[in-house]
């Protein structure tokens, strides 16, 4: 049984480096320094370009739109001993059968993935705020400036 929602937002691929990862030290923290990022890196916390801004903005957005019960999280998608037990969970805890949620926890693990309560919203499609929002089941709760 789900006790809150939760919307987990998959990021895209970024260049490796040395000593980071999706669960590791960052390379600030191991005595590495860091190189600056060019602009459009979705390695940059703010990136954006072309199709927008980059998935820590969103996330920050969406937090701010949703009520502060809703678990919003931004996911490396190279994360996946997080991301497909999570989204296998949540899917269950839907109603999902076990086919249906192994599935849908594979599919999650494309990069900008938009997972709400298990289920799959939007896939491989850059997101910004309002586009990110309006993927969104109506039962999470919004913000009373959202609505």
């Amino acid at each position: 049984m789900r006790t809150g929602h939760r919307i987990l937002l998959v990021g895209p691929w970024r260049a490796g480096t040395a000593g980071g990862g999706c669960c590791t030290a960052s390379p600030e923290d191991i005595g590495i320094v860091p190189h600056e990022h060019p602009p459009h890196d979705p390695g940059r916390d703010d990136a954006g370009g072309d199709d927008g801004p980059g998935p820590a903005a969103v996330v920050r957005a969406l937090r701010a739109s949703v009520g502060p019960e809703v678990d919003v999280q931004l996911v490396d998608p190279r994360n996946t001993v997080y991301l497909v037990p999570t989204v296998f969970r949540d899917a269950r805890a839907g109603g999902a059968s076990a086919a249906r949620a192994l599935a849908t926890a594979a599919r999650a693990t494309t990069p900008w993935t938009l997972v709400a309560d298990g289920v799959v919203v939007s896939r491989a499609v850059p997101l910004d705020h309002p586009s990110a929002l309006a993927c969104l089941p109506p039962d999470i709760p919004r913000t009373s400036t959202t609505r």
